[in-house]
């Protein structure tokens, strides 16, 4: 089979539509119409795996050959690795076609979330639908450059949705939980409810800001194991431009906590605490900062590379910039070595591989009138100013200001 994640995963996705990952973009149901149970054993289900099986290669898949194209290790390929247990189990399976259930489900709650990050939109941000609904040319710049859709509201789950799971919870190994920041949402505190008399047998996945922790480690405690990753995008010098509405000290405090609070199942690793950085033009310019943070935290470098607004794609950067980047990738990795762990050195090398892979892809050469315009839009909104944050964009000054009033 092309991937396994038709046959054991199910992506509920904030837009009304079920996949069969984060990835994917095949709408493979509507959940506001149907069932979960109905979508996982619908014909167009069971079309996209036929499709895998026959090892073609669906139009909704595509963003995992894209990165395999640029020789990175794409979705695909980990899910491979690390669903190698569940791939044996799943070909002692007679029908593969027709899969009781999923072993692992991935929800988006909504866009609720107190931050609107530079590199993020209206979909995953209720404060960017704010921001864009008070604001008709801010919103017009979004429309024209990034993803101006605001048919979000905070709450776009059914009202049943943590009732419906019950029909799969008894089975599951893994929940994937991402946001907006799913620790703001009531919905995701039901779901724990839901999940408590499993909670022994399952896993739970988080992509957090880690600025609300309510009572979430009294849940935590009682599950199998817990990945915590942590948003974190920056260097402490930019993370408050980078991700606006966020407080430094707040999370830094959070993060302390946490593994303060968790410490013996960290120790036994079934916790699992680590920051993560969506690369985009604006970190990457100072990654070796960004690395030094991440080791200074004990965390191990997770990396992934925006998708939306494309103009913030590291590839678009200009040559002489790319070799900065390269230059102070190996910065960062002398740092490592120096005041890192062995561990934390693999991670991070690992890391800045696939960076320096995904640099070199094609670029758009309107890249510096298109990313002044973006940011003179966010600027605008923020009451803050790129050059306060970033020598490294200096030589953009001229046309920042151009036609400024």
């Amino acid at each position: 089979m092309q991937c396994p994640m038709p046959f054991l995963h199910m992506n509920i996705k904030p837009n009304k539509t079920a996949t069969a990952c984060w990835r994917c973009h095949e709408n493979l149901g509507d959940y506001t119409n149907n069932s979960l149970v109905d979508i996982w054993n619908s014909n167009k289900w069971k079309d996209f795996r036929k499709q895998h099986l026959n090892n073609e290669k669906p139009e909704g898949c595509k963003s995992c050959w894209q990165m395999e194209d640029a020789g990175i290790k794409s979705t695909r390929q980990q899910v491979l690795e690390d669903y190698a247990p569940q791939i044996k189990e799943l070909e002692k399976v007679n029908d593969l076609i027709n899969p009781p259930f999923p072993r692992d489900m991935e929800f988006r709650f909504g866009n609720l979330c107190n931050m609107k990050c530079r590199h993020c939109s209206p979909k995953f941000s209720s404060q960017w639908v704010t921001q864009c609904k008070k604001d008709s040319d801010f919103y017009d710049t979004v429309k024209e450059l990034s993803d101006g859709n605001l048919n979000y509201s905070i709450n776009e789950l059914p009202e049943d949705t943590m009732q419906q799971l019950k029909s799969f919870a008894s089975n599951l190994d893994m929940i994937r939980i991402t946001g907006g920041e799913p620790l703001m949402h009531p919905m995701h505190y039901e779901m724990l409810e839901v999940l408590e008399p499993y909670a022994k047998n399952i896993t739970l996945e988080y992509n957090t800001n880690l600025h609300y922790l309510n009572n979430v480690l009294n849940y935590w405690k009682d599950y199998k194991k817990v990945i915590c990753r942590v948003s974190i995008d920056a260097d402490p010098s930019t993370y408050e431009f980078i991700r606006e509405g966020g407080n430094l000290n707040k999370l830094v405090n959070n993060w302390n906590i946490v593994k303060t609070t968790m410490a013996e199942q960290i120790a036994d690793r079934t916790f699992d605490l680590h920051a993560t950085c969506t690369i985009n033009v604006l970190n990457i310019v100072k990654i070796d900062k960004v690395i030094e943070f991440f080791t200074d935290l004990d965390s191990r470098l997770h990396v992934s590379f925006v998708q939306y607004p494309e103009i913030m794609d590291i590839c678009n950067l200009p040559e002489w910039q790319k070799q900065d980047v390269k230059d102070k990738c190996n910065t960062g990795l002398e740092y490592v070595k120096t005041n890192g762990s062995l561990r934390l050195l693999n991670h991070a090398q690992q890391s800045v591989n696939k960076i320096l892979k995904w640099i070199d892809k094609p670029s758009n050469a309107e890249f510096e009138d298109i990313f002044v315009k973006w940011m003179r839009a966010q600027d605008r909104v923020t009451k803050k100013c790129i050059f306060d944050y970033y020598t490294e964009f200096d030589y953009l000054k001229d046309l920042y200001y151009e036609n400024i009033n």
